[in-house]
């Protein structure tokens, strides 16, 4: 099904309103009253709603059939593409429960997209935000549930961590050429950004009511980035001549 002017308009728009507010929250930290907003416990469920949002992200990296649509789909047709996909081993079994560590067609115009480590192939992009996630969810213990002491300037945290969130989008929406491992590090980059503003963020503003915002905000361009991942695929499979494409 050809993309609508509509549907592009509204990605655009998604895209620009995920930006701008990151960019207005990252604004407004600095500019909210250093009032101290009275909770004594402001970090606990700050950094407890974050690490619940790090490990359902890093849940869904390996089940990304429940969370996002298939941009392609095989046919009989063409069994070429069938045959170089067994050759490979997508998924994986742990404990009894069966993983998904790559989900991309192994065709030209996919290569870009996956790392290949021996006979499995790795989602660059997923595996990227599994990594950042994980490396979120270590420092969020760390410093909001076990109040580990943070040695950068917050002023300075919070601006890396916007740069790295908008970085991280951006680059998936100017470019669709990159490599496998600057997908996984732009990838890492926006999870482990989010980190960094939330934490110079709560040691500017030290208000939980602008912690509940960004962290609203993370989903926010986390669902933006899906679609936009969705819309690569979906423009890389109607360009295709190949059979299995939709």
């Amino acid at each position: 099904m050809a993309e609508t002017p509509w549907q592009t308009r509204s990605l655009h728009v998604l895209v620009i309103t995920s930006l701008c507010t990151i960019f207005l929250l990252w604004t407004i930290t600095f500019l909210t009253p250093h009032t101290q907003d009275g909770f004594a416990w402001r970090r606990l469920p700050t950094g407890s709603l974050f690490s619940l949002l790090c490990i359902l992200g890093i849940i869904a990296v390996f089940f990304p059939q429940h969370c996002t649509r298939s941009a392609y789909k095989y046919q009989n047709s063409h069994p070429e593409a069938l045959l170089q996909q067994q050759q490979f081993q997508t998924s994986s079994a742990l404990g009894g429960v069966t993983v998904t560590h790559g989900h991309h067609p192994l065709c030209e115009r996919y290569r870009q997209h996956e790392f290949l480590l021996g006979e499995k192939t790795l989602c660059s992009a997923c595996m990227g935000l599994f990594s950042g996630a994980l490396i979120a969810l270590v420092g969020a213990c760390y410093v909001f549930l076990l109040q580990g002491p943070f040695n950068l300037p917050y002023g300075l945290a919070a601006a890396f961590g916007a740069i790295a969130i908008m970085l991280g989008l951006v680059s998936h929406v100017v470019s669709d050429t990159q490599g496998p491992a600057r997908r996984f590090f732009f990838n890492a980059l926006m999870i482990v950004g989010m980190l960094f503003l939330l934490t110079g963020a709560d040691g500017i503003a030290q208000s939980l009511a602008v912690n509940a915002l960004l962290i609203g905000s993370f989903i926010l361009v986390l669902f933006t980035r899906i679609l936009v991942s969705q819309d690569r695929h979906d423009q890389i499979c109607k360009t295709c001549e190949q059979a299995c494409a939709e």
